[in-house]
This record gives structure tokens, C-alpha cells and sequence, in this order.
């Protein structure tokens, strides 16, 4: 069975790919449409997050990022549940 650690970076190794395939896409329509579902997966993560650390929760669950924002958040995401 995959410890909780293991999970952690399977996720990130996860979204990672996901990521790249995004960058990867050659129509902005699509593109933006799967920023908008990886953003919401990313915010969503970090709620859950906060929630398990009891730290201040965000509320904004669709929020719109850009493809370099969501390679911050998922670096400062990790870095959250790595951290606590």
C-alpha cells in the first residue's frame, strides 16, 4: 500500500504531466478551458489542504490561472503538504 508520501508525489508527478501537455496544446480555446479545470484542481488541493493543516481556508475554488501561475501553485501546494 502507497504511504501518504508516495501519494503526495505521485500527485505532483501527476499534475506535472498534466501540465506540460497543456503547454503542449496548439488550440487557446482548449488551452484555456484545461487551465481553468487545472487551476480549480490545484485551488482545490490547497483547500484541502488548509483544511487538514487548520490553517485560514481560501474560497475561491474556479479561479483562472495562467499556465505559470498554476506551475506556482503546484510547487507552492506541494511545498505546503510537504511542510505540515
Amino acid at each position: 500500500m502507497a504511504t501518504a508520501l508516495q501519494l503526495i508525489a505521485y500527485d505532483k508527478w501527476a499534475n506535472d504531466k498534466v501540465l506540460t501537455a497543456i503547454s503542449e496544446i496548439n488550440d487557446d480555446k482548449l488551452s484555456h478551458a484545461c487551465l481553468k479545470l487545472m487551476s480549480h484542481i490545484l485551488q482545490a488541493q490547497l483547500v484541502w489542504a488548509h483544511r487538514v493543516f487548520k490553517m485560514p481556508t481560501v474560497t475561491d475554488v474556479w479561479p483562472s490561472y495562467s499556465y505559470q501561475d498554476c506551475r506556482t501553485y503546484l510547487v507552492a501546494n506541494t511545498k505546503t503538504i510537504n511542510t505540515n
